[in-house]
């Protein structure tokens, strides 16, 4: 990164006109937003993979969990005295509902941050394509002016 930015800026200096150092100032302008553009890209990605992953894990977890709550609430079912079946037939029932919540809240999480993805690529490409426009320009008026 360091050459780099050496090297483009020897190329600035060794220019002959100032169309030509404008010109060079706006490609190189064009490099670095299209790098800071990629490296949030980079960014998002590697936030949306972090979540997924903990999202999986902790997934695993509470089904690990709910599984374990019931194989206790079977054993207790198994020694309970007489007349308690619609105690542990609300245990249960208590313990499919939330299964049922906890997949809807993972499914609205996933939707989430499946939109918020959509929107961020629709922003980072109508900035990209901003500045390659405003520059070209801007670009273009220098040179009819110098002309």
């Amino acid at each position: 990164m360091l050459a780099e930015n050496e090297a483009t800026l020897k190329s600035a200096l060794q220019t002959a006109s100032p169309v030509e150092l404008f010109t060079h100032h706006v490609s190189a302008s064009q490099q670095a937003a299209a790098k800071a553009l990629s490296y949030g890209r980079q960014l998002f990605d590697i936030a949306t993979h972090a979540q997924a992953e903990l999202t999986q894990a902790a997934h695993a977890q509470a089904e690990a969990q709910q599984e374990r709550a019931r194989a206790l609430a079977e054993r207790f079912s198994q020694h309970a005295p007489a007349g308690s079946a619609p105690y542990f037939s609300a245990f249960n029932s208590a313990f499919s509902a939330f299964g049922n919540a906890a997949e809807t809240f993972r499914n609205f999480t996933q939707q989430t941050i499946d939109s918020t993805r959509e929107q961020f690529d629709a922003q980072v490409d109508s900035i990209a394509a901003k500045a390659y426009q405003q520059p070209a320009t801007q670009e273009a008026a220098v040179i009819h002016a110098a002309k």
